[in-house]
C-alpha cells in the first residue's frame, strides 16, 4: 500500500511540475510582443529521494526555479548601443534642422543678397549723385541685414529648442532613476536580500527596460550588487545606489544672446559626465554644432560691419552734418576708448573733422587718438570731447549724452564732415557709419542713412581725391571689399567664407546621417540577436 501511495505522489508532483512548465510557456507566448519582457524557463529537479536501507528511490520532480533566459554580456552591448544611437540621432536631427533653415532662403540666401548689395554699389559708382541709385543701395543693404538677422534668429531659436529638450531630458532621467531605485527596493524584498537571488523575474524585466531607456538618454554603467539591486553610474558619479537615486538639475547661464542650462547633480553641483546618449547629442548640438555656425555667421557680419564702416566713416555724402550722435555708447566716458565696451576696438591714430561754410571747407582740424598704452593720458570719451571743443574754436561743440553717446553740434550755420580716420575711432563709436550693430543678430542700417540717403558717403575727401561730394572714390573702396581676402588668415573673401560654411554643413549632415545609419544597423542586429 505504501508503494502505491508513493507512486501516486510521484505522479501528482509530476503533473504539478508540468502544469507550472505549461504556465511558463503560456506566459512566454502571452508576452511575446511585450517590450522588455525576457523569455523564461522552468528549472526542474528531482525531489529528495526516499532512503531505503539498501538503496535510495526517487520521489518525483519539482520546479526548482523559473529563470530568465538572458545573456548579460549581450544586454550590456545593447545598452551601449542605445547610448551611441541616442547621441548620433540627436546630432543628425539637429543638422537636418540647420540644413532646412539655410535651404529656406532659396534664391534670397545671404550670398545672393550680398551680391545684390555690391551690384547696387557698382551702379552707384557710375553716378554717385543719383538719388534712385542711392535708394537701391539702401534697399539692398536692408535686405542683406534682414538675411543676417533671419539666420541668426533662427539659429538662436534652434539652440533654445535644443536647450528645452535638454531640460525635458533631465526630468525624464530623474523619473527613471527614481523608478529604478524603487524597483531595487522591491527586488531586494522579493529576493530576500539576495537569499533567493534572481527570482523576481518580472521586476527585473521592468528594471532592465528602464535601464535601456535611461541609456538612450545618458551613457550609463549598471553594476548589480549581491542583494539584487543595481548601482547606476554616469562616468564615476552615482545616479542610483541601492534604493536611493541622485537627482539632476540645471544651472542657467547666458551664452551668445540666449540662456542655456548646464546639467549637474542637485546634491553637490557636480556637472554630469556625458559620454553618450541623446542628452550628450543635444548638448553637443547646442554647444558645438550650432555655435560653430553662429560664430561663423557672426564673423562674416562683423567683418562686413567693421570694414565697411571704417571706409564710410572717413568719407562724405552729398550732405554734411549740422548735428551727429554716435550709434554706439561707452560703458563710462572716463574709460580709455579701447577698454570702454565698444563693439569694435579703436587703435592709436587720428581723424579729421572738416568744418564747412557756404563756400566749402573753412577749416580742417586733426584729432589725435592716443591709445598706445605708454602713459596715463590715453584717450577717453571725456578727453576726446575736450580735444574737439578746444580745436574747433567753438564751431563744433561736443558733449556726452545721458546714455554715454557722443554728440556733435555745429554753430553759426556751419556744418561738418569727417576724413582720414586712421584710428577707427569714428567707426567704433558709430559716427558717420553705414551699418550698426556688431554681429549677425544686431546688424542693421544706420537710422541716419535710412532717413537721408544723401548721407551715404560716396566721396573721399582726402588727397589726392577732391572734396567734391560727387566723386566716387569711397564707393570704389566699398567695391574692393567684395574681393578682399579678409578671412581665414586673409585667404578667403566674405563670400568664400560663407560658401565654406554651407559646404561644411553639407559634409557634417551627410556624415552624421551615415554614422547614425550604421549605428542603427548595428543596433538592430543586436536586438535581433537578443
Amino acid at each position: 500500500m505504501a508503494g502505491l501511495f508513493s507512486s501516486f505522489n510521484v505522479g501528482r508532483l509530476a503533473i504539478g511540475a508540468q502544469q507550472t512548465a505549461l504556465q511558463v510557456i503560456g506566459q512566454n507566448i502571452a508576452n511575446a510582443n511585450t517590450e522588455g519582457y525576457t523569455r523564461q524557463r522552468p528549472i526542474l529537479e528531482t525531489t529528495r529521494p526516499q532512503d531505503l536501507v539498501y538503496a535510495q528511490i526517487g520521489t518525483g520532480v519539482q520546479v526548482a526555479q523559473i529563470e530568465r533566459i538572458i545573456n548579460l554580456e549581450l544586454e550590456s552591448r545593447i545598452q551601449d548601443s542605445f547610448s551611441a544611437l541616442g547621441s548620433l540621432s540627436a546630432q543628425e536631427s539637429m543638422l537636418r534642422q540647420v540644413e532646412a533653415l539655410f535651404n529656406e532662403l532659396s534664391e534670397a540666401d545671404l550670398s545672393t543678397e550680398m551680391t545684390r548689395f555690391f551690384d547696387a554699389l557698382s551702379d552707384l559708382s557710375t553716378d554717385p549723385e543719383d538719388s534712385s541709385h542711392r535708394g537701391v543701395v539702401l534697399e539692398r543693404a536692408m535686405a542683406l541685414t534682414d538675411s543676417f538677422q533671419f539666420l541668426a534668429t533662427r539659429l538662436n531659436r534652434t539652440r533654445e529648442q535644443a536647450n528645452d529638450q535638454i531640460v525635458t531630458a533631465v526630468g525624464q532621467v530623474n523619473g527613471m532613476t527614481n523608478a529604478i531605485a524603487e524597483l531595487n527596493k522591491s527586488i531586494i524584498l522579493a529576493e530576500n536580500a539576495g537569499a533567493n537571488y534572481g527570482t523576481a523575474n518580472d521586476l527585473r524585466d521592468k528594471r532592465d527596460l528602464l535601464l535601456k531607456q535611461l541609456s538612450e538618454i545618458v551613457d550609463i554603467r549598471a553594476i548589480e550588487n549581491d542583494n539584487g539591486a543595481v548601482s547606476v553610474l554616469a562616468g564615476s558619479d552615482f545616479l542610483v545606489f541601492n534604493g536611493e537615486n541622485f537627482e539632476l538639475t540645471t544651472a542657467v547661464s547666458a551664452d551668445r544672446n540666449i540662456q542655456i542650462d548646464t546639467v549637474e547633480f542637485t546634491h553637490n553641483g557636480q556637472d554630469l559626465t556625458l559620454n553618450g546618449g541623446s542628452l550628450r547629442g543635444l548638448v553637443q548640438s547646442r554647444d558645438v554644432i550650432l555655435t560653430e555656425f553662429i560664430d561663423d555667421l557672426n564673423t562674416v557680419a562683423a567683418t562686413l560691419i567693421s570694414e565697411f564702416n571704417q571706409i564710410h566713416a572717413a568719407g562724405r555724402g552729398l550732405d554734411t552734418f549740422s548735428t551727429a550722435t554716435s550709434a554706439e555708447r561707452v560703458d563710462q566716458p572716463s574709460l580709455v576708448l579701447n577698454q570702454a565696451g565698444l563693439p569694435f576696438t579703436p587703435v592709436n591714430g587720428s581723424f579729421e573733422i572738416n568744418i564747412h561754410d557756404a563756400n566749402g571747407v573753412l577749416q580742417t582740424i586733426n584729432i589725435e587718438v592716443d591709445l598706445d598704452g605708454l602713459n596715463s593720458n590715453d584717450t577717453t570719451l571725456d578727453s576726446l570731447i575736450a580735444e574737439i571743443n578746444a580745436e574747433s574754436g567753438g564751431l563744433v561743440t561736443t558733449s556726452v549724452s545721458n546714455t554715454n553717446n557722443l554728440q556733435l553740434t555745429s554753430s553759426n550755420g556751419h556744418t561738418f564732415s569727417f576724413s582720414n580716420d586712421t584710428s577707427g575711432a569714428l567707426s567704433a563709436l558709430g559716427i558717420n557709419t553705414f551699418f550698426t550693430g556688431s554681429n549677425a543678430l544686431t546688424v542693421g542700417v544706420n537710422t541716419v542713412v535710412r532717413n537721408d540717403t544723401d548721407l551715404i558717403a560716396t566721396a573721399r575727401p582726402e588727397p589726392p581725391s577732391s572734396f567734391l561730394p560727387g566723386d566716387n572714390n569711397n564707393v570704389q573702396l566699398f567695391l574692393g571689399l567684395r574681393d578682399a581676402k579678409l578671412l581665414n588668415g586673409q585667404s578667403a573673401t566674405m563670400d568664400d567664407f560663407y560658401q565654406g560654411m554651407i559646404g561644411s554643413l553639407a559634409v557634417q549632415a551627410a556624415s552624421a546621417q551615415t554614422q547614425a545609419g550604421n549605428q542603427q544597423v548595428l543596433h538592430d542586429q543586436l536586438l535581433n540577436e537578443r
